[in-house]
């Protein structure tokens, strides 16, 4: 069953782990029109000099009291060859 998600929050701070070839460029939180279920957008921007043909990343959501409501870890694989300026979105679930 398919379903439009609708935006909750948006940031377009930028967040970026030190060693990694990615920075993180807009969270968004969505919440499912129909079911009401969330999930998470994460754009991020290939900042290293190479072409990235792969990805992993690991993801925590915490609350604002620093619960940590869900996490995954997911991989990339076979991404595009882009330049490496280019942005990519990603959208998973969170529960």
């Amino acid at each position: 069953m398919e379903e439009n998600f609708d935006p909750v929050a948006r940031t377009r701070a930028n967040y970026y782990t030190p060693g990694s070839p990615v920075q993180f460029v807009c969270v968004e939180l969505l919440k499912g029109e129909i079911s009401g279920d969330h999930a998470v957008c994460l754009t991020f921007k290939n900042i290293s000099k190479v072409t990235l043909t792969a990805l992993e990343i690991h993801f925590k959501c915490k609350g604002v009291d620093g619960i940590i409501l869900c996490e995954d870890r997911f991989e990339y694989r076979d991404i595009e060859k882009s330049s490496p300026a280019k942005a990519l979105a990603w959208t998973m679930p969170c529960s």
